[in-house]
């Protein structure tokens, strides 16, 4: 069952396996295992789980990173998405497991809190 997110196909998979092969995808990782998990949600449980640092985006994957104690450094517009209005990134985030939860609002600041806090 799909949201009603637009979904954008960015070929960065192709990209990603060509440029930088040490690089462990996830969909890779769930046609290899497929038959052994309920559902792509249920893979990525069990690989957070054995994670203590985390980059996403806002959205599902920032709250899913966010399930598990660690750092979560988070990538989101202040622009786009409720979770801006609502002040997620300071609220409902950090409580979900007490992750640390860094809001970067652009490609730097993800790169400068990769640098200081990994």
């Amino acid at each position: 069952m799909g949201d009603n997110s637009e979904i954008l196909d960015l070929n960065e998979y192709a990209w990603i396996r060509e440029a930088h092969p040490e690089v462990l995808l996830m969909n890779d990782l769930y046609e290899r295992h497929s038959k052994e998990v309920n559902n792509f949600n249920h893979l990525q449980l069990l690989v957070y789980a054995n994670c203590n640092r985390f980059i996403s985006m806002h959205g599902g994957t920032a709250a899913f990173a966010s399930y598990f104690e660690g750092i979560n450094i988070i990538l989101s517009d202040p622009g786009n998405g409720m979770e801006h209005h609502f002040k997620e990134f300071e609220t409902i985030f950090p409580q979900l497991s007490g992750a640390k939860i860094l809001h970067a609002k652009n490609r730097e600041e993800v790169l400068q809190y990769v640098n200081l806090h990994y």
